[in-house]
């Protein structure tokens, strides 16, 4: 991870089966592989993160590079949202009518407890046997309607 940019592959030593041969990286596999059974292409480069897959070890299933990188990003995201934010309400200007059910469950909760940290959030809906996710989408909803804010902890 490398803050607001996208993570990207560090160097790892790999063996090339069908080459026989030793490679440095995912990239230089790609390339050695490129090399031996495309020889006339121009360039033996590519995004590994699209060009390459990794098997489920739970399931006879492939996926991209690119896949594992969007859930490792995510984690992180969440990680950072949830864990180093507090939010509390923005607006005292908001009605009932406004909210649906779970963004009234929020802002209540928010308002006895003078704010909540993302941790708290997180604990709350663990408890619910809820998938927290869901939930900070509906932070980011509140958020963006101007209804909540949340700034780092301290």
């Amino acid at each position: 991870m490398r803050g607001s940019k996208q993570s990207y592959l560090c160097d790892v030593k790999c063996h090339i089966n069908c080459l026989n041969k030793e490679a440095l990286s995912i990239n230089n596999v790609y390339s050695l592989i490129s090399i031996s059974f495309e020889p006339n292409r121009r360039s033996h480069t590519g995004n590994v993160f699209q060009k390459c897959y990794y098997q489920d070890n739970n399931a006879d299933i492939w996926y991209s590079l690119d896949t594992i990188r969007d859930c490792k990003e995510s984690e992180y995201e969440e990680k950072l949202l949830l864990d180093y934010r507090i939010f509390t309400i923005n607006s005292e200007n908001i009605k009932e009518n406004m909210l649906d059910e779970i963004e009234k469950e929020i802002v209540k909760k928010m308002k006895e407890n003078n704010g909540l940290s993302g941790k708290q959030i997180k604990e709350f809906y663990k408890e619910k046997k809820q998938d927290f996710r869901y939930y900070i989408e509906i932070i980011n909803d509140l958020t963006i309607k101007g209804f909540i804010c949340s700034k780092d902890l301290e």
